[in-house]
């Protein structure tokens, strides 16, 4: 179902992207975002501190139930801050780094890590509120885990 989700998401940009380009409002300061891949689902605030400087809170929630074993329950907290850049008309970039942490547990072990690291997308505005985006992140954590390794979501952002 997710991949569904994700692959009309894109062919929807793509073909928006043929269409009459449109910017992000000038005016928007804050908004709305979520975030999706394999693994999580995210909710973020934006926060424009500046023209091209926003800063994103997140907080991340997921729970697994799979047959014959405990359950898994996972929960994130951070924020990242991005430096963004009009690429196109309609297409902005953005590259900064993110703190937070992390909170797992599997019924039989409770493990907690601190997170950090770079991170670098895209988002295309489909309207002068409405944008879609991909992000990829490098993920380092210590803590209970050590923690190595890359993330990339898709993001649905509305900008008021």
């Amino acid at each position: 179902m997710r991949k569904k989700l994700q692959t009309a998401l894109l062919t929807g940009a793509i073909l928006t992207a043929f269409t009459t380009p449109v910017t992000a409002d000038e005016e928007a300061k804050f908004g709305a975002a979520v975030s999706f891949n394999d693994n999580k689902t995210e909710i973020r605030g934006i926060i424009e501190l500046e023209d091209d400087l926003r800063l994103e809170p997140y907080f991340g929630f997921t729970y697994i139930d799979p047959d014959n074993t405990p359950s898994t329950t996972n929960y994130s907290l951070g924020t990242s801050l991005e430096f963004t850049k009009t690429l196109h008309a309609n297409l902005n970039g953005y590259a900064g780094g993110f703190i937070g942490i992390e909170h797992q547990d599997t019924g039989i072990v409770s493990t907690t890590d601190f997170l950090l690291g770079p991170v670098a997308g895209v988002e295309y505005a489909l309207d002068p509120h409405f944008t879609v985006g991909g992000e990829v992140r490098l993920t380092i954590g210590v803590g209970d885990n050590t923690i190595l390794g890359t993330d990339s979501t898709i993001l649905l952002r509305y900008y008021f």
